[in-house]
């Protein structure tokens, strides 16, 4: 079927044409069907998203959060006992990011986790060597937290990064055998104590 053609008038004057596909059409009146019932707001400041914003968050939140582009390097093994080689950063934990990952983590807003991985993904395919990983794992939480919160926010995360780098994704080789306290309420010092056996 060839593809309807419209004229528009422009602000010159001329008549130019202007092509839409019939296909999109149902598309179209479902998303506006969609939010007429249901309307997306912005949990961080409650206005309205644009119906063309994939992300659950406005554009002017979403543009005040602070990607990061720090890598912080090996850091030799002390008193502390850290072991790694390079530890990553995708965003500064301030401000709008902070509010997102409380609202993903604590309140259950889910639908947060696409702005999260696009974040992760398109910073590890800035700044990461990703494809010479050999897995991936995410940190689990203690079977009595998840059935408290019903969801592991890490393994949500971390299996679009596995899903989208084509790296295995293990999830059976970390356990949490000890719960811990909140670490929102824990100074950094009691967080390496909180954690200590944990895993």
């Amino acid at each position: 079927m060839p593809t309807p053609t419209l004229t528009m008038r422009g602000p010159s004057g001329i008549i130019a044409p202007m092509q839409f596909s019939i296909a999109a059409i149902p598309r179209a009146i479902y998303n506006t069907t969609l939010e007429l019932i249901f309307p997306r707001f912005c949990p961080i400041c409650g206005i309205g998203i644009e119906s063309h914003n994939k992300y659950p968050l406005c554009e002017t939140c979403r543009k005040d959060i602070r990607q990061n582009a720090r890598i912080f390097p090996e850091i030799p093994a002390g008193d502390d006992g850290r072991h790694f080689d390079i530890s990553y950063s995708v965003a500064l934990y301030e401000g709008i990011i902070r509010e997102c990952i409380h609202k993903f983590k604590y309140n259950g807003n889910l639908g947060l986790e696409v702005l999260f991985t696009d974040l992760i993904t398109g910073f590890a395919e800035k700044y990461m060597a990703i494809n010479d990983f050999d897995c991936i794992i995410s940190v689990p939480l203690h079977r009595a937290k998840l059935r408290e919160r019903t969801f592991n926010q890490a393994e949500m995360l971390a299996l679009p990064l596995a899903r989208k780098f084509r790296i295995p994704y293990i999830g059976n080789n970390l356990v949490r055998v000890k719960p811990g306290a909140s670490q929102t309420a824990l100074s950094k010092s009691k967080r390496v104590k909180d954690i200590e056996g944990a895993f």
